[in-house]
């Protein structure tokens, strides 16, 4: 076993790069947090409109952003959105993406190809491996309306419960687990 003078531990290695660094099998309970969100939102703000083809906080989705430190190690970030409402016209597409340090890293979206008169999608679910550098880095969902040809009554898109209903599939979550 080794200490730097910089504070890093090294067991099985003379050159730790890391707090703890260790050349073998270790058992730990490596970084898992989350975000769990359960009320209805309007998902987006009247700044993001259009598809989303690249990371706006104007989009971010309430609620739905994980701040966390990792290390040397792969990620693993899941988000699942329950209760998504589009509006009914056959005009809307609701564009989803996750985000990781400002960046897109994974997308999904859904329309109302049918034009029904209220469509209900149970679950929209996005997952991402990444191996970001050990430090600081932010997760978030962002939802944007691409409202084609819709008039100006379009009710765009809403995550959560029906108004006037009493079903509820509601819950939003954000996951970021280290493998």
């Amino acid at each position: 076993m080794l200490v730097t003078s910089g504070g890093q531990v090294g067991i099985g290695t003379t050159t730790p790069v890391e707090t703890l660094d260790v050349a073998g099998r270790i058992r730990s309970q490596n970084l898992a947090t989350s975000a769990t969100a359960a009320s209805q939102v309007d998902a987006s703000s009247s700044d993001c409109l259009g598809a989303l083809t690249s990371a706006k906080s104007a989009c971010d989705m309430p609620n739905m952003i994980v701040t966390a430190t990792t290390g040397n190690v792969p990620v693993i970030i899941m988000a699942n959105i329950n209760g998504v409402l589009l509006d009914g016209s056959g005009c809307v597409m609701a564009n989803f993406a996750l985000v990781m340090d400002g960046q897109i890293i994974a997308a999904s979206n859904i329309d109302d190809a049918n034009q029904d008169t209220l469509v209900q999608v149970t679950s929209v679910t996005m997952m991402s491996l990444q191996s970001p550098a050990p430090g600081r880095h932010t997760f978030e969902v962002q939802e944007s309306d691409d409202t084609g040809f819709c008039n100006s009554s379009t009710i765009r898109t809403l995550v959560g419960i029906p108004s006037g209903t009493s079903s509820n599939f509601s819950t939003r979550t954000l996951i970021v687990h280290e493998l």
